[in-house]
Parts: C-alpha cells; sequence; structure tokens
C-alpha cells in the first residue's frame, strides 16, 4: 500500500458558489473510491460503510445549518448525497435534499432550493414540509400560481401551519392581480 498524501486547497468564494463540494473527510472518501477504482457492486457491497460516512456528512451539514453556516451545510449536504450508492439511502436522501432546500432559501438560491425540495417530494410524496418550503421559494421567485398550488395541497392534508389561510388569501390576490396585468 502506497502512503497517499492529501491536499486540500482553500476554497476560494467562486468555487464553493458554482461546485460546493464537501467536506475534507468526505472529499478523501471520494478520492479514494475513485484510485481505487471501486464499481458500483463493490460500493454496494460496501453498502453500510458508505451510508455511515454520508451520514456523518449530514451530521456535519446539520451542525453548520444551526450556526447559520449555510454554505458549509450545503456542501456538507451535497457530500452527503453523492457518498452514497445509488440505490443506498433511499430513506435518507429525502432529508438531505430537505436540508439542501432550506439552506439554499437562506441564501436566497430560490431556484436550486425548489429543484431539492421537489427531489424530496418524489422521493417522498407525503414530505409536507418540503412542500411548504417549496410554497415559500416559489413565492420569494413571485411564482405565485405555484406558490398557491403548494398552499392549497398543504391546507388540504390538514397541517399544523400558522397562517395558512391568510397565506392562501394572500397568493389568491397576487395571482389574480398579476392574470389583470397580464390582460393589460
Amino acid at each position: 500500500r502506497r502512503n497517499e498524501v492529501f491536499f486540500f486547497k482553500q476554497k476560494t468564494a467562486y468555487e464553493i458558489a458554482q461546485r460546493l463540494v464537501g467536506s475534507e473527510m468526505c472529499i478523501r472518501d471520494r478520492y479514494q473510491r475513485r484510485v481505487h477504482g471501486e464499481n458500483k457492486k463493490s460500493m454496494v457491497e460496501k453498502g453500510d460503510d458508505y451510508t455511515s460516512k454520508a451520514i456523518k456528512c449530514k451530521e456535519e451539514g446539520n451542525n453548520f445549518f444551526k450556526m447559520k453556516q449555510y454554505k458549509e451545510a450545503i456542501a456538507s449536504y451535497i457530500s452527503a448525497l453523492e457518498t452514497f450508492p445509488d440505490d443506498q439511502g433511499l430513506d435518507v436522501k429525502p432529508l438531505i435534499h430537505f436540508n439542501l432546500g432550506v439552506s439554499m432559501i437562506q441564501l436566497s438560491q430560490f431556484e436550486q432550493a425548489i429543484d431539492h425540495l421537489s427531489t424530496a417530494l418524489i422521493l417522498k410524496p407525503d414530505y409536507f414540509k418540503a412542500l411548504y418550503q417549496r410554497m415559500i421559494a416559489y413565492q420569494k421567485l413571485g411564482k405565485y400560481q405555484l406558490a398557491l398550488n403548494d398552499a392549497l395541497k398543504v391546507k388540504e392534508n390538514h397541517l399544523p401551519v400558522d397562517k395558512i389561510d391568510s397565506i392562501i388569501a394572500d397568493l389568491t390576490t397576487k395571482v389574480s392581480l398579476s392574470q389583470v396585468l397580464l390582460l393589460l
């Protein structure tokens, strides 16, 4: 076995915004998988090992989120997703996509947030917290009809969301106004 040295260069803000690579541990693990040429079959055989590493990355992201370090949280969540083999972690992936979406909302990256929240909903259709957060992202982008659709689904499922009726009324007004403006 060769001695390997790992270098982790400091990321620029541009690199973080473009790729958002994960924690050094997760980067090292991905690098080792590539160097040692592990194929999908061997990854599946080692699924528990990858699952535990992915969970560590997710927990790291949760800690960053609690400290309001959203870029670092996003990097850790993405590393967690990349660490899972394709067919592993199906119960955890919706949570990670949800966490990614909420972190991206905090950074006003609403389009990317919608992508991750939608993925969480595809993986877990009854994930109504993701639906509510997606509604918020749509609302921030001025996509009021889509936000209204999500708000109505939230209400339809009797979720205990504060002021959902006033949110729906506000969105209905905005949708109506946008339709009137289109007619002018």
